[in-house]
């Protein structure tokens, strides 16, 4: 029996389920899955011995064991009821660990400026790996203590309203962040260097300094490239209004301010559900935190790794290209893996043991798990953003970056989920659907932000939808029609 066989009866029985998908380097795809596998390292961060046994990332898209991620919520409901701070506590946690990744990479910058050695340039590697693997239970971790965050505010607002999608969309306002994440404070600071812009005063280094400080957000998990001087001139050349689009943001804060204070006054909330509220805000911009400082830290080793596989004879860019192993292990993979594995890349975790695919292999590992999952015709999610009852506009299915293009003025996005570099096509648009989502997810946060509608969680939107569409997003049910 072929290894790809095998692989498909080990998971005839197990319940997968595709959580997140968007585009990933085998690098990515290998290193967002192994720790997640190991006890010794998701134990530091739940704090009790626990893995995902079953866990699978194919080229960015997700499966995961339902069993496991509700063994983990169940452990997080434990420990919280044994000790209220708990979840208070894990949040500081994994803000002081992802200070330290970057600490860490910040210190191997430095080092790298000096040393030229290319078996210096591969310890660097090892010990980003290393440092990395220590980062990266979180990310499940998080999603997971939101979801329990998400189920627990329902249940209290239950208390107030009887219908499901009232008491949703008053989740999705009441979790909303209090603390600016990463694109909003770019954006902040791109809109004041656009007014000095606008009056002639913008020094060279005003915009060395910018990109200095946010440059690394166009280069998200391995994708895209980092900003340049010629990208930032373009935004600033298309920036026609700096003080309007500023007022413009600040009253969209104060708007979105009004609503949770509304929205409290109207339940009267007691102290316990005030503070679940808090948590709750914590871990919605823990989310684009978490990804904010990998996609920093992985970024700041980019052009170390890039050189390290030149350095052995190969093209810039196979770096994405390699896994864990072949760095750990010094491993020389062949142009003919590389190539494979640049097709499709699959890490597969069966019962604690790890397996690789690529190329036709991986592809048709994917094809397999798919299947397993009917997901119907009807597109019904949960509504994240409601400034009107309806919206009505052209689909446009955007699978990567290299789909931006196709979004114009009032186009719906269809996706997977979106990511920051997202947010540019998301200012265009009149709406956005999504398969994933929950109060965690990146279209939930940047459509309140944005005041836009937005419809997450539907599962099944990039299936049933075809690009070019005309569609209607109903933010009263959550429906979402093709017209």
């Amino acid at each position: 029996m072929t290894i790809l066989n095998q692989l498909k009866e080990n998971t005839r029985d197990v319940s997968f389920v595709k959580t997140l998908d968007r585009p990933l380097a085998p690098f990515h795809t290998d290193l967002t899955v192994l720790p997640v596998t190991r006890v010794d390292l998701y134990k530091k961060v739940i704090l009790e011995p626990f893995a995902y046994k079953n866990e699978v990332c194919i080229s960015g898209a997700f499966y995961d064991d339902l069993q496991f991620l509700a063994e983990e919520k169940e452990i997080i409901r434990q420990k919280n009821v044994n000790n209220y701070d708990y979840l208070h506590e894990r949040a500081a946690a994994a803000e002081k660990m992802g200070d330290i990744l970057i600490a860490n990479c910040q210190a191997m910058q430095q080092r790298a400026k000096t040393v030229v050695s290319p078996a210096d340039r591969l310890a660097m590697i090892q010990q980003y790996i290393r440092n990395a693997e220590q980062f990266i239970p979180w990310f499940t971790f998080t999603i997971t203590a939101g979801i329990y965050l998400e189920e627990k505010i329902e249940q209290e607002l239950a208390h107030y309203f009887s219908d499901p999608q009232q008491i949703k969309m008053g989740t999705f306002t009441l979790t909303t962040p209090i603390r600016p994440n990463l694109l909003v404070l770019e954006q902040q600071a791109f809109l004041k260097l656009a007014t000095k812009y606008r009056r002639g005063e913008t020094a060279e280094s005003l915009l060395d300094h910018h990109l200095q400080a946010f440059g690394f957000i166009g280069m998200r998990t391995g994708g895209g490239s980092f900003w340049t001087i010629a990208d930032l001139q373009q935004r600033l050349d298309q920036c026609t209004d700096p003080q309007q689009e500023y007022v413009k943001q600040q009253t969209e804060m104060k708007t979105r301010a009004a609503e949770v204070a509304q929205l409290l006054k109207k339940i009267h909330p007691t102290d316990a559900f005030l503070d679940l509220i808090a948590v709750a805000q914590q871990y919605v911009w823990l989310r684009t935190y978490r990804s904010d400082i990998y996609s920093r830290s992985f970024a700041m080793m980019s052009t170390l790794m890039d050189a390290y596989v030149i350095s052995q004879g190969y093209e810039s860019g196979d770096y994405l290209a390699f896994t864990l192993d072949d760095y750990l292990n010094n491993r020389k993979p062949s142009a003919a893996e590389l190539t494979n594995r640049k097709t499709s890349f699959a890490a597969i975790c069966i019962e604690g043991k790890i397996t690789y695919l690529s190329g036709s292999d991986s592809l048709a590992f994917q094809q397999f798990l798919d299947a397993k999952q009917d997901l119907g015709q009807q597109v019904k999610g949960n509504v994240a953003s409601k400034p009107v009852a309806k919206v009505t506009g052209r689909a446009r299915l955007i699978a990567s970056s290299a789909d931006f293009n196709k979004v114009k003025l009032g186009d719906i996005v269809v996706a997977t989920m979106t990511t920051p570099d997202f947010v540019p096509i998301m200012k265009v648009a009149a709406g956005f659907v999504t398969d994933e989502g929950g109060i965690l997810c990146h279209a939930a946060i940047i459509s309140r932000e944005l005041n836009k509608p937005c419809i997450v969680g539907t599962q099944n939107a990039t299936k049933v939808i075809k690009d070019g569409d005309q569609i209607e997003m109903d933010l009263e049910t959550g429906n979402v029609s093709i017209l």
